[in-house]
């Protein structure tokens, strides 16, 4: 079995409305981007419940011509921009059935690059004709390479029509390497003539990494015929960490600073971990009452470790200022869901289900959510008419601090609240099969 799928998008704007000091001119902030991509899947023995095999691959090109602008010497200049962008996704894997068991496995690789450039073609005054602000010459290109490897399996299982087994794990690892050199001569902004700038040179090396390993786990179990438990468990970690290198060198042709360089480093490592437990029970009492109820636990660490360092000089030896980081938030949940199927009469049905507690926020410097989420749904079908009704409740109490640096009154509340509701209802009829209202 062989499945293919390749298509096209051709991107354009021009935005005359926006960074344009010309009316209805040509925008500063354009796009004509070809994107093309597609998937190419094969599958050997597709038939076959024992084993089947995939392999696959993927691409992903963009490229194209467009503009925007930079601000240099307290002004804006229109830069022309070349996109070039390109990826490639290679798969294989099996899966099918063994003693029992739902199984499959598959493996990935990835590799990206970037290649896209931005300059000008000419003298360029800026958008502020008044000042002295002039570029003569600009060029930058920022080259990124990457690879990604990931691996997933999973497996299933009913035992005795009784316990439900199910449990998924993925690793990827992502690794990207990433520059900038940009370069530029023109004349500052220096009354009453400008001081011409013969070289504006800066150099940017970056490297990244980010492991990560996702699990998920669920089992069900039947304890009779009307009574069931699940089980849901996830577990996600990563770390990214990263080091990253400045350096830009300028030259003047006159005034009192003839060169300047500036220099600085970063390093850091972020590490997540989460967990998330799901409990519920679902019972029949009987074919018209249904209910579950359930319990939701999370857990969330994350830790910030790594340090700056900069100089700027003119003159002799750059001593460098270190600023180390280092920060940990250990975070937890609570919710609580609940819902019901009612059958009054045979005509009639009514479904409700709420949650309540708390949600995490992450990778923010607030407090945790407290939310109620409530909905309720009824449904009446006499012969070829029905009657639908739905109503939801939505209310969410967003609580955050307030910067340690800022002195407001004792009176004011530093929470957000949103309440949303939400009624519908419909009245269908069939009179025959060909008709509906």
């Amino acid at each position: 079995k062989f499945n293919a799928d390749v298509r096209r998008v051709t991107y354009f704007n021009n935005l005359f409305n926006f960074v344009n000091p010309v009316p209805f001119a040509n925008s500063e902030h354009s796009s004509n981007i070809k994107h093309t991509f597609g998937d190419f899947d094969l599958t050997l023995l597709p038939q076959n419940e024992t084993i089947r095999f995939t392999i696959g691959g993927s691409f992903n090109n963009t490229n194209g011509l467009g503009s925007t602008t930079d601000r240099f010497f307290s002004d804006e200049f229109p830069i022309l921009t070349d996109t070039r962008a390109k990826s490639h996704d290679l798969r294989f894997g099996a899966e099918g059935k063994l003693f029992g068991f739902d199984w499959g496995l598959s493996q990935g690789y990835r590799t990206f690059k970037d290649r896209s450039t931005g300059f000008l073609d000419a003298v360029n005054q800026g958008n502020n004709p008044t000042n002295q602000a002039r570029i003569d010459t600009y060029f930058r290109t920022s080259p990124i390479n990457g690879e990604v490897y990931f691996t997933q399996g999973h497996v299933h299982r009913t035992f005795a029509k009784k316990l439900d087994f199910t449990a998924r794990l993925i690793y990827s690892s992502a690794s990207s390497h990433s520059s900038r050199v940009q370069t530029m001569t023109g004349r500052d902004n220096t009354n009453p003539t400008g001081i011409l700038v013969t070289s504006d040179s800066i150099n940017v090396s970056a490297n990244a990494k980010r492991p990560q390993t996702r699990g998920d786990l669920g089992i069900t179990y039947a304890v009779t015929d009307n009574f069931r438990i699940s089980n849901t468990f996830s577990f996600d970690q990563f770390s990214v960490n990263g080091d990253e290198v400045f350096n830009e060198i300028w030259t003047k042709a006159s005034g009192a600073t003839l060169r300047s360089e500036t220099r600085s480093s970063a390093y850091r490592v972020n590490t997540f971990r989460r967990f998330v437990n799901t409990l519920e029970g679902d019972y029949q009492f009987s074919n018209a009452v249904a209910l579950h109820l359930g319990y939701r636990y999370t857990k969330r660490d994350v830790n910030n470790s790594g340090f700056n360092r900069s100089c700027t000089f003119t003159t002799g030896i750059c001593t460098p200022t270190t600023t180390l980081i280092a920060e940990s938030e250990t975070n937890s949940t609570n919710a609580v869901i609940a819902g019901m199927k009612i059958r009054p009469v045979k005509i009639w049905t009514i479904y409700w289900d709420l949650e309540h507690g708390r949600a995490d926020n992450v990778f923010t410097r607030l407090e945790n959510y407290k939310y109620t989420n409530f909905r309720v749904r009824s449904r009446v079908k006499l012969n070829k008419v029905s009657f639908n009704f739905s109503a939801m409740s939505k209310d969410n109490e967003n609580a955050s601090l307030p910067k340690a640096s800022i002195t407001l009154p004792a009176t004011v509340s530093y929470i957000t609240n949103t309440q949303n509701r939400y009624v519908s209802g419909t009245v269908d009829w069939e009179p025959m099969t060909n008709l509906s209202f």
